[in-house]
Protein backbone atom coordinates (compact mmCIF):
# COMPACT_ATOMS: atom_id res chain seq x y z
CA UNK A 1 0.00 0.00 0.00
CA UNK A 2 1.24 3.30 -0.92
CA UNK A 3 3.00 5.17 2.26
CA UNK A 4 1.26 7.99 3.68
CA UNK A 5 -2.12 7.46 2.78
CA UNK A 6 -5.14 6.88 5.41
CA UNK A 7 -7.83 4.82 4.61
CA UNK A 8 -11.50 5.51 5.93
CA UNK A 9 -13.39 2.62 7.69
CA UNK A 10 -15.14 1.31 4.31
CA UNK A 11 -11.88 1.24 2.27
CA UNK A 12 -10.72 -1.08 4.62
CA UNK A 13 -13.29 -3.09 4.78
CA UNK A 14 -13.09 -3.29 0.72
CA UNK A 15 -9.67 -4.32 0.53
CA UNK A 16 -10.16 -7.22 2.87
CA UNK A 17 -12.73 -8.49 0.76
CA UNK A 18 -10.44 -8.26 -1.91
CA UNK A 19 -7.72 -9.97 -0.21
CA UNK A 20 -9.91 -12.81 0.93
CA UNK A 21 -11.71 -13.42 -2.34
CA UNK A 22 -8.59 -13.18 -4.57
CA UNK A 23 -6.14 -14.00 -2.59
CA UNK A 24 -3.76 -11.65 -3.87
CA UNK A 25 -1.94 -8.55 -2.46
CA UNK A 26 -3.29 -5.30 -3.28
CA UNK A 27 -1.26 -2.31 -4.03
CA UNK A 28 -3.99 0.41 -3.75
CA UNK A 29 -7.99 0.62 -3.36
CA UNK A 30 -10.02 3.91 -3.87
CA UNK A 31 -13.47 4.91 -5.70
CA UNK A 32 -12.91 7.12 -8.73
CA UNK A 33 -15.50 9.82 -9.84
CA UNK A 34 -18.18 7.67 -11.14
CA UNK A 35 -18.36 5.92 -7.97
CA UNK A 36 -16.44 2.50 -9.70
CA UNK A 37 -13.91 0.48 -6.55
CA UNK A 38 -10.56 0.49 -8.81
CA UNK A 39 -8.51 -2.20 -7.18
CA UNK A 40 -5.09 -2.16 -8.10
CA UNK A 41 -2.64 -5.37 -8.08
CA UNK A 42 1.29 -5.90 -8.91
CA UNK A 43 1.26 -7.04 -12.61
CA UNK A 44 1.59 -10.76 -12.66
CA UNK A 45 -1.16 -11.26 -10.12
CA UNK A 46 -3.65 -9.52 -12.53
CA UNK A 47 -5.18 -12.91 -13.76
CA UNK A 48 -5.41 -14.84 -9.97
CA UNK A 49 -6.79 -11.57 -9.10
CA UNK A 50 -9.56 -11.39 -11.45
CA UNK A 51 -10.03 -15.09 -11.37
CA UNK A 52 -10.75 -17.72 -13.97
CA UNK A 53 -13.62 -16.60 -16.13
CA UNK A 54 -14.01 -13.07 -14.23
CA UNK A 55 -15.58 -15.39 -10.73
CA UNK A 56 -13.30 -13.47 -8.36
CA UNK A 57 -14.22 -9.75 -9.90
CA UNK A 58 -17.80 -11.17 -9.64
CA UNK A 59 -17.54 -12.03 -5.73
CA UNK A 60 -16.35 -8.84 -5.26
CA UNK A 61 -18.89 -7.18 -6.61
CA UNK A 62 -21.78 -9.44 -5.41
CA UNK A 63 -20.64 -9.08 -2.03
CA UNK A 64 -19.94 -4.95 -1.81
CA UNK A 65 -22.79 -4.34 -4.05
CA UNK A 66 -20.79 -2.06 -6.16
CA UNK A 67 -19.20 -1.46 -9.82
CA UNK A 68 -15.50 -2.50 -9.50
CA UNK A 69 -12.37 -2.17 -11.80
CA UNK A 70 -9.16 -4.41 -11.23
CA UNK A 71 -6.40 -2.86 -12.76
CA UNK A 72 -2.58 -4.00 -12.87
CA UNK A 73 -0.11 -1.37 -11.34
CA UNK A 74 3.09 -0.53 -13.56
CA UNK A 75 5.89 2.45 -12.32
CA UNK A 76 5.63 3.07 -15.95
CA UNK A 77 3.33 5.43 -17.01
CA UNK A 78 2.50 4.14 -20.35
CA UNK A 79 1.55 0.69 -19.54
CA UNK A 80 0.07 1.86 -16.61
CA UNK A 81 -2.51 4.03 -19.24
CA UNK A 82 -2.70 0.73 -20.87
CA UNK A 83 -3.48 -1.11 -18.13
CA UNK A 84 -6.37 1.25 -16.73
CA UNK A 85 -7.59 2.02 -20.90
CA UNK A 86 -8.34 -2.04 -21.35
CA UNK A 87 -9.74 -3.17 -23.05
CA UNK A 88 -9.43 0.63 -24.95
CA UNK A 89 -5.49 0.28 -26.02
CA UNK A 90 -4.57 3.15 -27.90
CA UNK A 91 -1.72 3.03 -30.68
CA UNK A 92 0.60 5.30 -29.09
CA UNK A 93 0.77 7.23 -26.06
CA UNK A 94 2.98 10.13 -26.30
CA UNK A 95 4.45 11.88 -22.77
CA UNK A 96 5.27 15.37 -22.74
CA UNK A 97 7.49 16.15 -20.04
CA UNK A 98 7.52 19.45 -20.66
CA UNK A 99 4.16 20.54 -19.96
CA UNK A 100 2.84 17.49 -17.91
CA UNK A 101 0.68 16.15 -20.70
CA UNK A 102 -0.30 12.31 -21.68
CA UNK A 103 -1.30 12.53 -25.65
CA UNK A 104 -3.12 9.50 -26.20
CA UNK A 105 -3.02 8.52 -30.19
CA UNK A 106 -5.59 6.18 -32.11
CA UNK A 107 -7.41 6.51 -35.74
CA UNK A 108 -10.37 4.61 -34.13
CA UNK A 109 -13.16 7.13 -33.61
CA UNK A 110 -15.36 4.66 -31.56
CA UNK A 111 -12.53 3.73 -29.56
CA UNK A 112 -11.46 7.78 -28.72
CA UNK A 113 -15.42 8.48 -27.98
CA UNK A 114 -14.91 5.45 -25.79
CA UNK A 115 -11.97 6.96 -23.32
CA UNK A 116 -13.14 10.56 -23.62
CA UNK A 117 -16.94 9.83 -22.53
CA UNK A 118 -20.01 12.03 -22.91
CA UNK A 119 -18.77 15.90 -21.95
CA UNK A 120 -15.31 14.51 -21.06
CA UNK A 121 -16.33 12.40 -18.27
CA UNK A 122 -14.30 9.44 -18.78
CA UNK A 123 -11.21 11.35 -19.78
CA UNK A 124 -11.35 13.97 -16.32
CA UNK A 125 -11.49 10.22 -14.44
CA UNK A 126 -9.05 8.53 -16.16
CA UNK A 127 -6.61 12.02 -14.94
CA UNK A 128 -7.97 11.84 -11.57
CA UNK A 129 -6.93 8.14 -11.69
CA UNK A 130 -3.24 8.88 -13.13
CA UNK A 131 -2.84 11.89 -10.79
CA UNK A 132 -2.91 9.53 -7.51
CA UNK A 133 0.15 7.56 -8.87
CA UNK A 134 1.38 9.91 -11.32
CA UNK A 135 1.08 13.09 -9.72
CA UNK A 136 3.39 15.17 -12.12
CA UNK A 137 0.67 14.44 -14.89
CA UNK A 138 -1.65 17.38 -15.40
CA UNK A 139 -3.84 16.94 -18.50
CA UNK A 140 -4.65 13.75 -20.56
CA UNK A 141 -5.47 14.83 -24.22
CA UNK A 142 -6.81 12.30 -26.98
CA UNK A 143 -5.79 13.21 -30.48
Amino acid sequence: MAKGITYDQNTLHYMKVFERVAKTRLIDCFEDKKGVLNFFVPQKDIGKAIGKNASNAKKISEILNKKIKIIAFNKDLKTFLNNLLFPNIVEEIEIDEENNTVILKDRDFKKKSLIIGKRAVNLRNYEYIVQKFFPEIKEIKVV
